[in-house]
C-alpha cells in the first residue's frame, strides 16, 4: 500500500515512484530521435513532391499530345466539310 500513495516534499510537489517504464523512458535520447524523424520525413516529402510533380509533368505531356492530334482532326473534318460543300455547289 505505501508503494501506492505518492510522496509529498516539503515544497509541496507530489513525487511518484519511478517505475522501470518511466526510468526507461528517460533513457532515451528523445531529442536525437526527434531530429532523424524529423529528417527522414522532411526527405520522404521532399521525394514525393519531386514524384508528384514528376507525374504531372506526364500527365501534362499526355494532355497536350491528345489536344494536338483532336485539333488536326478537327481542322482536316471541318476543310473536309469546305470542300464538300463547294463541290456540291457546283454540280447542282
Amino acid at each position: 500500500m505505501s508503494r501506492a500513495i505518492p510522496r509529498v516534499t516539503e515544497t509541496g510537489e507530489v513525487k511518484h515512484a519511478q517505475s522501470r517504464f518511466d526510468r526507461f523512458l528517460m533513457r532515451l535520447p528523445l531529442n536525437k530521435i526527434d531530429g532523424r524523424l524529423n529528417l527522414f520525413f522532411e526527405k520522404i516529402l521532399r521525394r514525393m513532391r519531386v514524384s508528384i510533380l514528376k507525374l504531372d509533368n506526364l500527365v501534362n505531356q499526355y494532355l497536350n499530345k491528345f489536344k494536338r492530334n483532336s485539333n488536326k482532326n478537327e481542322t482536316r473534318e471541318r476543310s473536309n466539310d469546305l470542300f464538300e460543300k463547294i463541290n456540291n455547289g457546283r454540280k447542282e
